[in-house]
This record gives C-alpha cells, sequence and structure tokens, in this order.
C-alpha cells in the first residue's frame, strides 16, 4: 500500500485533526487549541497526515516542538498538558535547543506510523539544528490505550505515577533510537 504525507497548516484542518484525537481520547489532558494553532502556523509540517491511495485518511501526527521550560514541564507529574502555553513551545529566536513531544500518532499500521515518525522529524530538522541524534523525543501514554504504540515506536518507560486516577507512564527515546527502527522495519 503507498501513501502520501501532506503537511497541515490550515485552521480548518488542524480543527479536523483535533476533533478527531478528542473522538479518539476525549477522556484524556489535551493542550489548549491556542498552542496547537500557534504550532501549525509558525511550524508548518509538524502535523502531517497520511492519506492512502483512495485518498482516505488513514493516519496523522502531530509533533510539538518544546523549549527548555516546555520540556521540563512536561516531564513534571504535576503539570497537566492544558496547563502549557504558547511560552512553552520552542522559539528559534530565543531557543537553542528545540524538545520534540509527540502529541499524537494514529495511523493504520506500524510501519505507516514509522514513516509518518521520519517525515516529520526531517521537518522538525529544518527548524532547529539541535534536532539531532542526542535529542529527545518523548511521549506520555496511558496505559490502557498507549502500550502498543510505545511498543511500535521502541520507547523505553522511565517514569509512571497516577493521575486523574489512572496510572500514566512517561515514556522517552532518542532520535538515533528511531533511526535504527526505521532501517529495521523498512
Amino acid at each position: 500500500m503507498s501513501y502520501s504525507i501532506l503537511n497541515i497548516s490550515t485552521q480548518e484542518q488542524v480543527f479536523e485533526i483535533y476533533n478527531q484525537m478528542n473522538t479518539l481520547y476525549s477522556d484524556q489532558d489535551h493542550f489548549p487549541y491556542s498552542v496547537i494553532e500557534f504550532v501549525a502556523k509558525k511550524y508548518p509540517g509538524l502535523i502531517q497526515i497520511a492519506k492512502n491511495e483512495l485518498d482516505i485518511q488513514v493516519g496523522h501526527i502531530f509533533f510539538i516542538p518544546l523549549n527548555e521550560r516546555g520540556y521540563e514541564n512536561m516531564i513534571n507529574p504535576n503539570h497537566r498538558e492544558n496547563d502549557l502555553s504558547t511560552l512553552d513551545v520552542f522559539n528559534d529566536e530565543e531557543d537553542s535547543k528545540m524538545y520534540l513531544f509527540v502529541y499524537s500518532i494514529y495511523s493504520e499500521s506500524a510501519k505507516l506510523t514509522k514513516k509518518l515518525i521520519a517525515s516529520t522529524i526531517e521537518v522538525a530538522k529544518k527548524y532547529n539544528s539541535q534536532v539531532d541524534p542526542s535529542s529527545m523525543v518523548f511521549t506520555e501514554v496511558v496505559t490502557r490505550r498507549g502500550e502498543l504504540l510505545a511498543k511500535r515506536m521502541s520507547l523505553t518507560k522511565y517514569h509512571s505515577y497516577e493521575f486523574d486516577n489512572d496510572t500514566l507512564h512517561l515514556y522517552r527515546t532518542k532520535l538515533s533510537d528511531y533511526i535504527q527502527s526505521f532501517s529495521a522495519h523498512s
């Protein structure tokens, strides 16, 4: 099966992705829409969709580029995603290092997941040369939904905690681990 990967940047497209996420994960904490819209406008290509040859959407990916403050807030179990603001988003005029938060990935297969990740990382490298194999890419996954995705993405669990009557796990990996997993599954 072949896929085309398209960048998302219009307000309507961003809103559609946001609604998909709310449909799939309505019980989870989400970034404020203002942060998502800001990322889409300032960093086109960090939100992408995949379509099959019938022009049906079969996946999406959304990376949020964070600065040091945003990264520290994201890995702090006492902060919620909806507490973050545009001040936590990477600013190329002020910040030297970009941290990528894997906000949302939805796809019909592990192969497509890896293709979306590879494509989005290439875009991120254009925004900051500090996105290299030592840059952390991490995600927070709710146990009942995220273990399969974490396995597909070769993520390593590094912290678990209780939050809103759920056990949450923080996962992380390095870009070099992603790159290795791309070639292993290509």
